[in-house]
């Protein structure tokens, strides 16, 4: 019959599931903004209680759930529309197979198409080997629908943290791997207390054990997924996405720095960004974003193993190159995964706006980089003097420096961030000290805070909202820097630990 189609118009199924997410997004942030409201108004008694409990109980629940559904529709939307694609090459695959088994005869045409899906497989592990994110994307795209099944279920420690392969497909292998690994852990728990192994041997285990079931708690709240999940370090890593990464127009990629840990700052990284993207869905509505927060490397910690091993150390900058590569990989990965282009960018703050400078650095070098703007805040350093070594082909790099932040006086890994050539330097005035940028209150044009304003401006392709300060902020750190370089006269331990990080990195890089 002319004139009639059976199956459906691939395009317009991933149209109407962007809709679907859009919307689903819009109810979420109406169920948190309810929600606040209701808690700040100014109203006592009886009725407010039961009315707030009502909305407790019933109210948000439902919006949430409603979002929920919107969610999974998406969700389904795009499985049909991977079906109807696969299928349509199926077919074609399938018009020129009949022609080949015309001439080549039926056995042996069966036996090269069984050859053919085994190579699929066999191509994917090589490129696993590679190190190429381009290349694991490329070879998981031959894969067929049952060939990715195969290998969630069977070999989810390969496609969990490879980067290249589709979020979805990660985190349903890194959610299957959970329970087993702290199960596996239990019973190396037990076996160092039979042992009666070391202190710190025991320690390490159960934080990892720590970091699984912190990662299980953010993973029950809504539209997260696990991306990274990596137990094979001293510390566990994790990368934790909220929102659809490889469909999502924005993607913000946020990197801890000192003593991060996913059982010490997952949860209260995650819901920081959850708040940033909030503030991106009010500020273009139109858009959807996904969050990221990143734990994928081994942050440096405030302990005398870590601060004496110049490999680990927050006083050297060979930790934020290492990691630096690792989240090269990670942004590289989540490029090569997706059908479209997408707006990244890439956050850091303290030491991992060093780390994230290091990634960017290495990204630049392929020539063309994945990530289209940078927000580096509360910086030590970002190893280079001069912006255009990020190669952002028209983005930005942004830097955020709160009043009396001691780390971002430091000036340990270059010169002071906010005076480097090509940068641009964003306000933080409702900030104070070195960890409020994402987490203060203030009232401010965006919603609740200056610095999650200026953060959701760039990350939604809009910069010339956000709130400039020009020449940056040069506050009293600055000026006991230029007094005695290589030491701050700051209090606390934050000024201890980055006035040390100076005078030591001085001294290892031959600058005293």
């Amino acid at each position: 019959m002319t004139g009639s189609m059976i199956g459906a118009d691939v395009d317009a199924l991933r149209t109407l599931a962007a809709e679907f997410e859009r919307d689903a997004d819009r109810l979420s942030v109406l169920a948190d903004g309810l929600g606040a409201s209701l808690q700040s108004v100014h109203w006592a008694g009886a009725d407010a209680a039961r009315a707030r409990e009502a909305w407790r109980t019933e109210g948000q629940p439902r919006i949430r759930a409603a979002a929920d559904r919107l969610r999974q529709a998406a969700a389904d939307l795009r499985w049909q529309a991977e079906e109807q694609g696969a299928a349509s090459a199926a077919a074609t695959a399938s018009a020129l197979a009949a022609g080949a088994m015309g001439a080549l005869g039926a056995a042996g045409a069966v036996g090269h198409a069984g050859t053919a899906e085994s190579g699929a497989v066999a191509d994917l592990r090589a490129a696993a080997d590679s190190g190429s994110p381009a290349t694991v994307a490329a070879a998981w795209r031959k894969l067929s629908a049952s060939e990715r099944e195969s290998l969630i279920r069977d070999d989810p420690g390969l496609v969990g943290n490879l980067d290249g392969v589709p979020a979805s497909a990660r985190d349903a292998a890194n959610r299957a791997r959970l329970d087993p690994e702290r199960a596996a852990l239990e019973e190396q728990r037990k076996e160092l207390v039979a042992a009666k192994a070391g202190k710190a041997e025991l320690a390490a285990v159960e934080a990892k054990i720590r970091s699984i079931d912190a990662i299980k708690e953010t993973l029950e709240l809504s539209d997260r997924h696990l991306l990274t999940l990596d137990l094979t370090q001293e510390r566990a890593m994790a990368a934790v996405a909220i929102g659809d990464v490889d469909t999502a127009q924005n993607v913000v990629v946020f990197t801890p720095g000192l003593n991060s840990t996913v059982d010490g700052a997952l949860a209260r990284h995650d819901n920081d960004m959850r708040l940033v993207r909030q503030e991106c869905l009010m500020s273009a509505p139109r858009s959807t974003t996904a969050t990221v927060t990143w734990i994928g490397y081994q942050a440096p910690q405030s302990t005398a193993d870590s601060l004496t091993d110049p490999h680990k150390s927050v006083v050297t900058d060979a930790a934020a190159h290492t990691g630096g590569h690792q989240l090269a990989q990670f942004v590289r990965g989540l490029d090569a995964a997706r059908e479209t282009d997408a707006h990244i960018t890439a956050l850091g703050h303290s030491y991992g706006s060093t780390t994230t400078a290091a990634a960017a650095l290495e990204l630049a070098r392929d020539g063309s980089t994945p990530i289209d703007d940078l927000v580096l805040f509360g910086s030590p350093g970002i190893l280079t003097n001069d912006a255009a070594d990020f190669g952002l082909d028209g983005g930005g790099t942004y830097v955020m420096e709160a009043d009396r932040d001691p780390v971002a006086d430091a000036n340990a890994f270059g010169g002071d961030p906010q005076d480097a050539d090509g940068v641009t330097n964003l306000a933080a005035w409702d900030s104070r000290g070195h960890s409020q940028y994402l987490s203060a209150n203030g009232q401010n044009k965006y919603g609740d805070l200056m610095s999650r304003g200026n953060i959701a401006a760039v990350a939604t392709g809009h910069p010339e909202n956000a709130i400039e300060q020009p020449g940056g902020n040069h506050g009293s750190g600055d000026a006991a820097r230029k007094a005695a370089p290589g030491l701050l006269g700051l209090a606390g331990p934050a000024g201890a630990v980055t006035g040390a990080a100076v005078g030591l990195n001085d001294f290892i890089r031959g600058r005293h």
